[in-house]
């Protein structure tokens, strides 16, 4: 983690190439498509988009995040008593994974009511903000804290507890809760987004509010 950025590269590539060939096909591929069906269902049942009743956002919130909060638990104490060592800790993360399904379908329960309850405010809009720019900010997020702790940025790694870590989470998104709203205040998407949707689309998209609407060929026009 503190060597330059080539050397860091090397070093992951091995890794790198298992996670997105044997363990996506054996692990991440039905873990991922299994939530985007789990998804699906949801937003099919009215849950997603808050078409169900106060009372059946409460009664999932209750049930779900302690099951889920639970479960995580004790994968914490596997985790714990075995030092994080792998392989074992394969095994003790299914407590999360399992635990992580729970919670989340609990945490939006939590979210879309007081959405439904106009309880967020400010907040909400900052939120919304986030999310129209999720693959920019996600971008960001990476960059950020690739330069913060590698060996080609700040080589930070290692020197800070979870209690630290979590700070520098809470910094990251403060940043982003503020700066969202800013960004799209003058333009139309943020720029990853900005990018993805002119290469899906094969026109350069109006970037700036306010101006023009019309879009040219990639390879007629710049930017607008």
């Amino acid at each position: 983690m503190g060597g330059g950025f080539w050397e860091i590269v090397t070093e992951r590539a091995p890794f790198a190439f298992m996670a997105q060939t044997f363990f996506f096909i054996a692990f991440f591929f039905w873990r991922c498509s299994g939530m985007m069906l789990l998804g699906m269902a949801l937003l099919k049942l009215g849950f997603l988009d808050g078409h169900r009743s106060s009372r059946d956002y409460v009664i999932t919130a209750l049930v779900c995040v302690p099951l889920g909060l639970g479960l995580a638990g004790v994968g914490i104490s596997r985790l714990g008593s075995i030092g994080f060592a792998m392989p074992e800790r394969t095994f003790a993360d299914v407590w999360n994974y399992v635990g992580a399904v729970f919670a989340s379908v609990g945490y939006a329960a939590l979210l879309i009511l007081a959405v439904k309850k106009n309880a967020l405010g400010a907040l909400g809009r900052a939120l919304t903000a986030v999310g129209r720019m999720a693959f920019s900010n996600y971008l960001f997020q990476s960059v950020v804290t690739s330069v913060l702790f590698l060996g080609w940025g700040f080589g930070l790694a290692g020197r800070f507890d979870y209690a630290g870590q979590l700070g520098i989470v809470v910094a990251i998104w403060v940043f982003q809760l503020v700066a969202s709203p800013i960004w799209l205040g003058r333009y139309r998407f943020g720029p990853a987004e900005w990018l993805w949707r002119s290469l899906t689309y094969g026109k350069w998209q109006a970037m700036r509010r306010g101006s023009p609407r019309g879009q040219s060929p990639l390879s007629e026009g710049s930017p607008a």
